[in-house]
């Protein structure tokens, strides 16, 4: 009973008073604040609640006032009143949508979140599969090495869904990569020292992945940081060399 109360909107305390007045009956605030243990000045606010809620009711007995749970029927009624409710909420949503959607704009045009551990490495490579091009630089071997399978995964659905994705390899980081996969174009360029760090652009946004033990994510959504880390990428892009995969080379 308790949980589909909660799933009406009721909360623990208007939970707690409503099942004990039913339980006990018609009943005063002394009995019903033993019963619940809740102090009688929080009880009268919770009963009041529960009388616009419907669901209690009281009448005047001399000097005490005594209240007790409306019939189980009234529990069908507020929950159609809610209904109800939600359904003027949800039409005066639709009709405001462009304006909550401006407001979203305006923070849109940068953000930061700082992610952490394996969820927040995967939760990007999803949320990479809905851009028309991924490029990529950097540490890149690292997420076939920690998540072979969900890599393999994940790339099989870039292939269905047919996103290009351009990577620039550190020579000095290099573990087998496939050039004969379907929209994939490689390059090698050769950095000073191991670089544990790896970038990736997709669409308006930049993640910047830091390999530790335990990985970190720094992902940015901005437009303007986008276009100039793609400005960047595509000076790297003509810096590097072309790669040739020797299982097609030999």
């Amino acid at each position: 009973m308790k949980e589909l109360l909660l799933d009406l909107g009721l909360s623990k305390n208007e939970i707690s008073v409503y099942i004990a007045l039913v339980k006990m009956g018609q009943t005063n605030t002394t009995k019903l604040s033993r019963e619940v243990q809740l102090h009688r000045g929080y009880i009268y606010d919770v009963l009041d609640s529960l009388k616009k809620k419907g669901l209690v009711s009281s009448i005047k007995c001399g000097r005490t006032t005594h209240f007790s749970a409306t019939p189980p029927n009234n529990l069908l009624s507020y929950a159609e009143e809610k209904k109800e409710e939600y359904e003027q909420v949800r039409i005066k949503i639709e009709e405001k949508l462009d304006d909550f959607k401006s407001l979203t704009s305006i923070h849109k045009a940068s953000m930061a979140n700082l992610l952490g551990g394996t969820a927040g490495v995967k939760s990007i490579f999803q949320e990479m599969l809905s851009a028309k091009e991924i490029l990529t630089y950097g540490a890149n071997a690292y997420c076939t090495i920690r998540y072979p399978l969900f890599y393999k995964i994940w790339n099989k659905k870039r292939i269905a869904k047919k996103i290009n994705l351009r990577i620039i390899y550190d020579t000095l980081d290099m573990e087998n990569p496939s050039a004969s996969e379907k929209y994939v174009k490689i390059k090698c360029l050769d950095l000073e020292e191991k670089n544990i760090a790896n970038t990736i652009i997709y669409d308006d946004k930049v993640a910047i992945i830091i390999w530790n033990e335990n990985p970190v994510v720094l992902r940015l959504e901005s437009i303007d940081t986008a276009s100039a880390y793609k400005q960047y990428f595509e000076l790297l892009w003509k810096k590097a060399e072309k790669y040739k995969d020797k299982k097609t080379h030999t």
